[in-house]
């Protein structure tokens, strides 16, 4: 049986040259390492020809047949330090490869794969989230996949994600825009980090999530970064999209931190509050002071009760 702890604990063993075959029924047999030169390797093992994939900066792709006839497929990743990141690639199409029945279907799952971890590992950067920033990404994952996509369909859904590269609003499509805060269930205030996160001309929704942090043992279909992401990314059929989604999420470096993909929550409550001129807010409108540059402020989630909407999607 497959697990990731494991595989970290047996590649601080292994050595430059050494693979160890995963423990996982599979039409290819699976094992994982490191190549010859020490990089960190995933490889597969067939009896007909794999599928040509090109190799990247961060990838190189070695292939071709051994003395016995058999056929292998090899990904290098040219990475360092980068062992959580070469973890989740691992999980993610080995995942994929034990549901399939042949060979073929199995060179399907990883070319489609290959496809996603292309853009993750190009974009893919340290960093150190703060527990409010995982939460933060993890409430934004979550009103995606739960309202963006079934309200929108999943192309502009994802194109409308647009706050994880640094627009004002986390999502905005046409001249509508959610502003998605993600608070512990018992917190009594929202904070608002900026004056242009709920200033705009245009009626929006100021979305917020209750969510509870769980432990380690928790399980679920939305329980981390990682499932929902893989949730969203399979539900993804254009290569092109799949290519904007990843390239999105890697480039908070979630990849990169075990801690920001499994840490677990659960979701309590999501509410709906309209934000127009009636709203309590600061805009550039009513800061009558030129010399004020920006301002971080925090609503009472209490008084915002008479705002609240229903969203009967």
């Amino acid at each position: 049986m497959f697990s990731i702890y494991q595989m970290l604990a047996d590649l601080k063993k292994q050595k430059k040259g050494e693979q160890k075959r995963f423990d996982v029924e599979s039409p290819l047999p699976i094992y994982f390492g490191f190549n010859n030169n020490g990089q960190l390797r995933l490889s597969f093992l067939s009896t007909s020809h794999p599928p040509k994939l090109e190799s990247t900066n961060n990838i190189n792709i070695v292939q071709g047949p051994d003395e016995t006839g058999a056929f292998w497929l090899c990904f290098d990743v040219l990475l360092t330090d980068q062992e959580n990141v070469f973890a989740a690639f691992c999980e993610n199409i080995v995942e994929s490869v034990s549901y399939t029945l042949t060979e073929e279907q199995a060179f399907l799952a990883i070319r489609r794969q290959y496809a996603k971890w292309k853009a993750l590992f190009k974009k893919s950067t340290k960093a150190d989230l703060s527990l409010d920033d995982i939460q933060g990404l993890y409430g934004e994952l979550f009103f995606l996949q739960h309202f963006m996509i079934n309200k929108y369909g999943i192309e502009k859904a994802i194109k409308a994600w647009s706050g994880i590269e640094g627009t004002s609003k986390d999502f905005s499509i046409n001249s509508k825009w959610y502003e998605i805060k993600t608070i512990g269930t018992k917190s009594p205030t929202v904070k608002i980090s900026s004056i242009s996160q709920l200033d705009s001309e245009f009626e929006g929704l100021l979305v917020i999530n209750r969510a509870e942090k769980m432990s380690e043992e928790f399980d679920g279909p939305d329980c981390s970064i990682k499932k929902i992401f893989h949730s969203i990314s399979d539900k993804i059929e254009d290569e092109q999209l799949e290519t904007i989604f990843s390239e999105k999420i890697a480039s908070k470096g979630v990849f990169s931190s075990d801690k920001a993909l499994n840490t677990k929550f659960t979701i309590q409550s999501t509410s709906f509050f309209k934000v127009d001129d009636q709203f309590p807010r600061l805009t550039r409108k009513n800061i009558i002071f030129p010399e004020i540059n920006d301002v971080e402020y925090s609503l009472s989630v209490e008084s915002l009760k008479k705002y609240e909407v229903t969203i009967n999607d």
